[in-house]
């Protein structure tokens, strides 16, 4: 009830790793924190959790982090939500959230 997990394989051009997102949800501030564990670095640290939630359909989550780094503000983003499929975006901002680089986009579909 208070939370879901998913385990990733990603094969990508560089080499193939698994991974795995961690979701808890809390009912106190009804938002969701988003944690990543990644396979090519298995002993942590966890990247910092995203906070968010949905409205009107879709689902918006912020976080704090580094990349390369540099200080930068992540957003996931969860849409076109129907109950078959929907899409899930990443995107960096290295200004505060002025403008952002969507740099990930994962489109995915219920297969019964």
């Amino acid at each position: 009830g208070f939370g879901t997990f998913d385990d990733n394989l990603l094969e990508l051009p560089g080499g193939t790793y698994r991974a795995m997102t961690i979701r808890s949800w809390d009912p106190v501030t009804k938002q969701w924190s988003i944690w990543w564990l990644d396979g090519r670095t298995p002993l942590g640290p966890l990247d910092p959790p995203l906070r968010g939630g949905f409205r009107d359909g879709d689902g918006t989550f912020f976080a704090d982090d580094t990349f390369n780094g540099q200080p930068i503000r992540v957003r996931f983003t969860w849409s076109r939500i129907t109950p078959t499929s929907c899409q899930w975006d990443q995107a960096f901002s290295p200004d505060g959230g002025a403008t952002w680089e969507t740099n990930w986009v994962m489109a995915f579909t219920r297969v019964s």
